[in-house]
């Protein structure tokens, strides 16, 4: 005979941390992106889109937020019930 698996089956849908630590990851990174071509273009051109030097203000504060929620799910999701 052979053992079978008697683990819980596992949901293949992303949970809610997972969708926001890919939300807080593409914020990152397309208002690091954003910054780094503002700098540059105001580098090269004395001027840059006002929307290049607005975004990175906004969408680095909400992925520091995402995160911060990440970091809440989980440690509710560990912390041992109550006796």
């Amino acid at each position: 005979m052979t053992p079978q698996d008697t683990s819980p089956a596992k949901d293949s849908r992303p949970g809610l941390s997972q969708i926001l630590s890919l939300l807080a990851g593409l914020l990152m990174l397309t208002g690091t992106l954003s910054g780094l071509l503002m700098l540059l273009l105001k580098a090269s051109r004395g001027s840059a889109p006002e929307i290049l030097s607005l975004y990175p203000l906004l969408a680095l504060p909400l992925a520091f937020l995402a995160l911060l929620a990440v970091l809440l799910l989980n440690l509710g999701r560990r912390r041992p019930p109550a006796p």
